[in-house]
């Protein structure tokens, strides 16, 4: 019977390095930013959403909702869910999470944005973060255009 440990660890060798990949980098500067571990889903990725306006403003509704999950545009291109669970008590809403909108808006803005070369129409591909026991995340479900 052949070894599979082989694979396993090459596989989670493999993630490891990827997930360091794509992480964002620390900011030059001397007071530390909460969001230096945001881990952005990569450009070009299975799943997106076109626009950063909608993508912000339904992250603003959505961290005024008392809800830990929530789907937006649904069967349209803008298509994306969000989430926000509390490690502590997981009946919390967003509504709860004093971070939200900030969280929310980092990955939306600092997540693929604004590449010229890689993402030069700002497409949003979604990533989650953990700050003092929340976890947030936006997830698009639309599929992503193929590359011309």
């Amino acid at each position: 019977m052949p070894s599979i440990s082989r694979p396993i660890a090459t596989a989670f060798t493999f993630a490891i390095a990827f997930s360091m990949a794509i992480a964002a980098p620390v900011p030059i500067d001397a007071t530390p930013s909460p969001f230096t571990d945001t881990p952005c889903n990569v450009a070009r990725g299975p799943l997106y959403m076109p626009s950063r306006d909608i993508a912000s403003a339904d992250a603003d509704d959505f961290c005024k909702q008392g809800l830990a999950e929530a789907r937006y545009n649904a069967n349209d291109p803008n298509e994306v869910v969000f989430r926000v669970t509390n490690s502590n008590d997981p009946l919390l809403g967003a509504n709860a999470a004093p971070n939200c909108a900030s969280a929310f808006g980092e990955l939306i803005d600092s997540c693929n944005g604004n590449d010229p070369v890689y993402n030069p129409s700002n497409f949003k591909y979604g990533g989650s973060k953990t700050i003092d026991g929340w976890f947030y995340e936006m997830v698009p479900q639309a599929n992503n255009p193929p590359v011309n």
